[in-house]
């Protein structure tokens, strides 16, 4: 870790995971432009050409923050969402956005390209579940207080293929956030070539599955032993999260 901020972030975060208090981190919280997400820092490097990819876009709201963030000037925007309603719906907003040079894959990604069980729900388009993942069974995460408010659930569990961002992306990007729901630690293996090469700065909530708490920062260090890196707490669209920047 690279300042106090970052490593006193860090020791309470591996404390949140080992107790479940979270109250410690809030002590940390960066409000500066909410709106700006994960682009809301000093350490995200001002310039006019930025070659953007997000893993994980859900509905384009990182997307939006990072426009926002760059004030409309970049190169290009790469968005991948995997989940085919979220997709959809990603679609849709960009229609109404307008925003110019973004190209959206509706593609999984993963540490390599195999077949894998996706944990969904049918009517993901209407209800828009923000958890679909290759980990865990959607009925676990979904929540009672939104299938009533929202209506009936149809749950599903199907086969699918996955790819890796190495066998993905054309581009070289500038920035990449990766934010797809615990299979961060995963998508970066599938990017080392990529990452090794373009070293763009780093964007990942830091934790969202314990066993990657210890394995991350050592996992990036061995991809490209030129990373710098930072913690930070922020409230990301009302959902607080550790992100970890590696620059």
């Amino acid at each position: 870790m690279e300042d106090d901020i970052s490593r006193q972030v860090f020791e309470k975060t591996v404390g949140y995971k080992v107790t479940g208090d979270y109250l410690p981190l809030f002590d940390y919280l960066e409000t500066n432009e909410p709106n700006l997400g994960f682009f809301d820092t000093e350490l995200f490097p001002k310039r006019r050409d930025h070659v953007y990819v997000d893993v994980g876009a859900f509905t384009g709201d990182s997307l939006l923050s990072f426009a926002m963030a760059v004030r409309g000037s970049y190169k290009e925007i790469v968005a991948f969402e995997g989940d085919k309603g979220i997709y959809k719906s990603l679609c849709d907003m960009l229609t109404y956005a307008r925003l110019p040079h973004v190209t959206t894959v509706n593609k999984l990604l993963f540490s390599g390209a195999e077949e894998k069980e996706w944990h969904s729900i049918r009517n993901n388009q209407n209800i828009l579940f923000d958890s679909p993942n290759l980990y865990g069974k959607a009925e676990v995460i979904f929540s009672s207080r939104e299938a009533v408010a929202r209506g009936p659930v149809n749950f599903m569990t199907e086969r699918v293929y996955t790819d890796t961002l190495d066998n993905s992306l054309q581009v070289s990007p500038t920035v990449l956030k990766i934010n797809a729901m615990g299979a961060d630690f995963d998508i970066l293996k599938g990017g080392r070539k990529l990452i090794r090469q373009c070293q763009p700065m780093l964007c990942l909530e830091f934790g969202v599955r314990k066993q990657d708490v210890g394995r991350l920062i050592p996992l990036i260090k061995d991809i490209n032993p030129n990373y710098r890196f930072y913690m930070r707490v922020k409230e990301i669209y009302g959902d607080f999260k550790t992100v970890l920047y590696a620059v």
